[in-house]
């Protein structure tokens, strides 16, 4: 009781993102109508809630807001897939007319940009990061291709900018799971079938994860 006590946010967020892969895997493995999409929109779930539980505390405004936009692009990802459930076409189209959610995006990188204590940091290298995700999200949202292109471009484009956020963080068996549950949701495509790729991603990952830990 007092080790769940200790626990911290982080932790929590490891715990919920194997849970999330686990039942991800699970769903697929069931085989029930619609069981592929409900199995990839739980992975993107797993995949967000592990990489809060990876990435150390921003050191910098401009940090801050890469992070966000990081954050925005698998927002968008995840509500496009949990809509294509009911139909691929107009799936992204809908998510990126929704007001609600480019609200929540403004509010996402405002939150950094107000945060007091915290220099803008704002290097060139990272100062190129920022306009290059802003350049995606805007690509991604004014591009009219076909429907499950779009869909798939958009997934992909937010799982690797969660990649690279935590391919520099320090290593472990969250690190390890998130690139395993990454490495899933960009070989399957989304509705496809989640749990064979998954029950080889996820166990690499970690494994590879506590290697790395173990080298320091």
């Amino acid at each position: 009781m007092d080790r769940i006590r200790r626990m911290r946010q982080r932790d929590w967020a490891l715990v919920f993102g194997l849970g999330c892969a686990a039942v991800a895997a699970g769903l697929s493995l069931a085989g029930h109508a619609g069981a592929q999409w409900d199995a990839f929109v739980v992975l993107l779930g797993a995949l967000m809630l592990l990489r809060g539980a990876v990435e150390v505390p921003m050191a910098t405004r401009a940090e801050g807001v890469a992070r966000a936009l990081v954050l925005i692009l698998l927002i968008f990802a995840f509500s496009a897939v949990n809509r294509a459930q009911g139909g691929v076409a107009g799936a992204v189209a809908g998510v990126f007319g929704n007001w609600i959610l480019w609200a929540v995006a403004a509010l996402l990188i405002a939150l950094p940009m107000l945060r007091r204590g915290l220099g803008w940091g704002m290097s060139g290298a990272r100062g190129a990061e920022v306009l290059l995700l802003a350049a995606m999200l805007a690509g991604l949202a004014l591009w009219s291709g076909e429907d499950a292109l779009r869909l798939r471009l958009l997934v992909v484009a937010a799982v690797l900018a969660q990649v690279v956020l935590i391919l520099p963080q320090r290593a472990g068996l969250g690190w390890g799971l998130a690139l395993g549950v990454a490495a899933t949701a960009l070989a399957v495509p989304p509705g496809g079938m989640v749990w064979p790729v998954a029950v080889v991603a996820l166990p690499l990952g970690a494994a590879l994860g506590l290697w790395r830990a173990a080298r320091g």
